[in-house]
């Protein structure tokens, strides 16, 4: 007997997964655009700088830089990247070392799978938790950025 989905308590979980996958999904191509629209922001910023620079040869008074340039170029990678993670995920652009992988058993590859995996959301939660505790340190101590006073 095989379930099509239709009934049952495995179909009902089964449709569930269906929708918060589809809804993954969707969520990581939109951040997959959205880390390409920091890279055209950024490209923009980064051309303009360089016009700007070479029109102050030419025409004096005419400011020779964005002050701000190097430090949003700085936060528009750090959000392309971050952004774009997903939809590279999804695309199988990761770097993978198949080392391990293509000598395992299947068994023991799904435990290197889920170790690696593992590894990575630890790694990734202690990131964001330090990265939430540094900002909110700096609000509380009301530090901002040198150049543009980000905060």
């Amino acid at each position: 007997m095989t379930n099509s989905g239709s009934g049952g308590a495995a179909g009902v979980g089964s449709q569930r997964f269906s929708r918060l996958f589809a809804a993954v999904d969707r969520l990581s191509s939109l951040d997959g655009w959205l880390g390409a629209l920091c890279l055209v922001a950024m490209a923009a910023l980064i051309l303009t700088e360089v016009l700007l620079r070479s029109l102050s040869n030419v025409i004096p008074g005419l400011p020779g830089h964005i002050p701000v340039a190097w430090e949003y170029g700085s936060y528009l990678m750090a959000a392309a990247f971050t952004f774009g993670a997903g939809m590279t995920l999804r695309a199988g652009g990761h770097i993978r070392v198949n080392l391990l992988l293509a000598k395992a058993s299947k068994g023991f590859r799904r435990v290197l799978e889920i170790g690696s995996s593992l590894v990575g959301f630890l790694f990734t939660s202690f990131l964001t938790y330090s990265m939430v505790r540094f900002s909110l340190t700096s609000f509380e101590r009301g530090t901002t950025a040198v150049s543009s006073d980000t905060p």
